[in-house]
C-alpha cells in the first residue's frame, strides 16, 4: 500500500474509532504527525472526499440505520452523531436525505450515504491498466454486487430491487464490466433498453480519475454510434452528493431534463457525440 493510502487508512480508523466526535483536521493531522494539507490530499486521493465530508456523511449513516432498525429516542441519536441539539441534527439530516429523521423512520427504508471505507492496494498512479470492457456473467454478480456497495453513495434507494434488476441486465446481455490488469473489478455498466441510456455506471474507488468511467462511456458510445449519452445524478446543491456531478460535468455532460427517481430528485445528464449536439430523437 503506498503512503498516501496507508495514512488514509490510519486516518479512516481514528474517524471510525470516535464517529461520535468531530475531530478537526488539525488534530488528525497532529495524532498521525502529518501536515493538515498532506493529509487532507491524501484522504481525498484514497477515499474520494475530505476527513470532515467523509466523517459527517458516516455518521449521518449510522443515525440512519439507528432510525430504522430501532426504537432509540431521537435526541439520543443526535447526540450520538454530534450534534448538540436536535434541531441541528434535523436540518443535516434532511439536507442529505431529502426527509426530516421522524419521516425517515416512519417510512423505514434504510439506505446508507457512506458505508466504512476499505482500502486495498494498488499499482501507483499511471502504472493503472484496464482490460477491455467484457459481458457480466452471471458468476459476476457476487463481486458486482460487492462493487456496488463499495459506491454506494452514488446511489440513493440502491438497494430496491437492485439484485433482480442486475441478474435480469446480465441475462438480456445489457451488464458490462471492466477490469483490471489483475482482473479485479474497475467499474460496471448496464445499458438501457432505450437508445443511448445508461441505466447505471459506476467506479471502484480505487480506480477513479484513472480513466476507467472514460473507457466504459466509450464503450457505450461506441454501441449506439453518433446517438448522445444519458443517464441521471444528483441535482445541482445536493449535499448528498460526494462528487459524482462534477465528475460527469469534468467528462463533458451538460445538464438535461429534472427527474424523480425512487421518491429522490434527480437530473437528466446528457452527452453529446464528438461531432455536436445533435436534437433527441
Amino acid at each position: 500500500m503506498n503512503s498516501a493510502r496507508k495514512l488514509a487508512a490510519e486516518a479512516v480508523a481514528i474517524i471510525e474509532g470516535e464517529l461520535q466526535r468531530r475531530i478537526p483536521l488539525a488534530e488528525l493531522a497532529e495524532r498521525l504527525h502529518y501536515s493538515p494539507y498532506y493529509l487532507q490530499r491524501a484522504f481525498v486521493e484514497a477515499v474520494g472526499l475530505p476527513p470532515a465530508r467523509y466523517a459527517q456523511r458516516r455518521r449521518l449513516t449510522e443515525a440512519a440505520l439507528q432510525l430504522c432498525y430501532t426504537r432509540r429516542p431521537l435526541a439520543d441519536i443526535a447526540l450520538a452523531a454530534g450534534y448538540e441539539s436536535q434541531q441541528a441534527f434535523t436540518a443535516a439530516f434532511a439536507a442529505f436525505y431529502k426527509q426530516p429523521p421522524h419521516a425517515f423512520r416512519e417510512e423505514g427504508r434504510f439506505y446508507p450515504l457512506q458505508l466504512r471505507h476499505r482500502p486495498r492496494q494498488l499499482p501507483a498512479r499511471g502504472t493503472r491498466r484496464f482490460g477491455a470492457v467484457r459481458p457480466a456473467r452471471e458468476e459476476d454478480i457476487p463481486a458486482w454486487t460487492e462493487l456496488a456497495f463499495s459506491t454506494v453513495e452514488g446511489f440513493p434507494h440502491l438497494e430496491e430491487g437492485f439484485g433482480r434488476a442486475l441478474a435480469a441486465a446480465v441475462a438480456e446481455g445489457r451488464a458490462f464490466l471492466l477490469p483490471t490488469g489483475e482482473g479485479e473489478l474497475a467499474g460496471a455498466v448496464i445499458l438501457g433498453r432505450a437508445p443511448g441510456w445508461i441505466d447505471y455506471l459506476t467506479v471502484s474507488p480505487h480506480c477513479r480519475r484513472r480513466g476507467a468511467a472514460r473507457a466504459m462511456l466509450r464503450f457505450a458510445a461506441a454501441r449506439w454510434p453518433g446517438s448522445p449519452l444519458y443517464l441521471t445524478t444528483f441535482r445541482a446543491g445536493d449535499r448528498a452528493d460526494p462528487g459524482y456531478r462534477a465528475a460527469f460535468l469534468r467528462l463533458g455532460f451538460v445538464e438535461g431534463p429534472l427527474r424523480v427517481e425512487f421518491g429522490y430528485p434527480t437530473q437528466q445528464m446528457i452527452l453529446f457525440p464528438p461531432e455536436g449536439r445533435r436534437r433527441d430523437g
